[in-house]
């Protein structure tokens, strides 16, 4: 009987290993729906892939067949995928070592990654179709800098809501649609630059009301439709320069009354403070 429970003991655990083991060291590319498909027949029990994580192929639809994938140790990136319009498969992803770069695939939002909870590096999110960025809610930091360019579907940073911190920059480019950050509202510090250009739609900063510093430099430049700074209240220090240039709309730098320090310089203003009726600091 002993022997037995012995036995039974030892086909447990070899069971709970072979179903939680990690693979691929190298790295591995995804490039057709069937590599997708065969992944747990080809490497079966990985849940962790060791190096980078590539997925790109027009002909990949799904990813259902990385539905046992807890981990990443380095990079995942997902780009190119012009099919690829859900990123459902992914959802027992939990972490990513390295960076993350969703660049233009035809992906509508970015759930999927919902139990995402640590990236040690980067986040790029480039030319996809998402309206929200909902799908990150689980993530409350991010090591390195989040990227978010070009999304001309995207209206909002919803999804983000629970990030307090972002470790290097943040940079909000060329979204044509977007209208607020809202969704930004709980990050505290930046420890880069903080950019915010080209977004064509944007009237407000509301959104980046509880940031009291930015380590880097702080750039607001071509939001043609950027009528206010408000959202910007709560900044007390910027690491490097201030740079506010060609925001045609904006008439007024109310939302900086709090700013006391500013490491580098001011450059920019002169067609606010000079050029127009308006109160400045």
């Amino acid at each position: 009987m002993k022997n037995l429970y012995l036995l039974i003991f030892i086909l447990f655990f070899i069971q709970i290993t072979v179903s939680s083991q990690s693979c691929l060291p190298d790295g591995i590319i995804f490039s057709t729906q069937a590599d997708i498909d065969n992944f747990q027949t080809n490497y079966p029990g990985c849940t962790e892939i060791e190096g980078n994580v590539r997925i790109e192929g027009d002909g990949i639809i799904n990813l259902n067949g990385l539905s046992v994938l807890t981990s990443i140790w380095k990079n995942l990136w997902i780009k190119y995928n012009n099919a690829l319009t859900s990123l459902t498969g992914l959802d027992a992803l939990t972490s990513i070592g390295g960076n993350i770069l969703i660049y233009q695939n035809a992906v509508t939002s970015l759930t999927g990654l919902d139990a995402l909870t640590s990236i040690g590096g980067n986040i790029l999110i480039y030319q996809n179709a998402v309206t929200s960025l909902t799908g990150l809610d689980a993530l409350t930091s991010i090591g390195g800098y989040l990227d978010i360019k070009n999304n001309n579907a995207l209206t909002s940073l919803t999804g983000l809501d629970a990030v307090t911190s972002i470790g290097e920059r943040l940079t909000i480019r060329g979204n044509s649609s977007l209208t607020s950050l809202t969704g930004l509202d709980a990050v505290t510090s930046i420890g880069g630059r903080l950019s915010i250009d080209g977004n064509s739609s944007l009237t407000s900063l509301t959104g980046l009301d509880a940031v009291t510093s930015i380590e880097g430099y702080l750039d607001i430049w071509d939001n043609e439709s950027l009528t206010s700074l408000t959202g910007l209240d709560a900044v007390t220090s910027i690491g490097e320069h201030l740079d506010i240039t060609e925001n045609e709309a904006l008439t007024s730098l109310t939302g900086l009354d709090a700013l006391t320090s500013i490491k580098e310089y001011l450059a920019g203003l002169y067609e606010i403070i000079f050029t127009k009726d308006t109160n400045y600091l």
